[in-house]
């Protein structure tokens, strides 16, 4: 059995228009999603602990930066960029 293999016309981004998606790390995988999203015309923010070295980067990229548990509350999807980062969201990471 192969893969399905997902296209631009596939998606219907529309299901997060308005929303706030919270991208929880900004690591290699964080702002990859991040980018991706935010070029697609989706309003994304950055979650952080306080001292990240990437907090910085993530604001000169053009990202609102809050603490990881802020851009959770603040959003109605999330992601968390990596394994790490994944113990800052809830079991489920879903648009609301």
């Amino acid at each position: 059995m192969s893969a399905k293999i997902f296209y631009q016309e596939d998606c219907n981004l529309s299901l997060l228009d308005g929303k706030t998606i919270a991208i929880i790390g900004y690591g290699s995988q964080g702002h990859a999603h991040a980018l991706n999203l935010k070029d697609s015309g989706c309003h994304v923010i950055i979650g952080l602990y306080k001292g990240s070295k990437s907090w910085a980067k993530a604001e000169k990229q053009g990202f609102e930066v809050y603490t990881a548990a802020e851009a959770a509350k603040k959003a109605e999807a999330g992601k968390a960029g990596s394994k790490q980062a994944g113990k800052a969201l809830p079991k489920t990471s879903a648009v609301k």
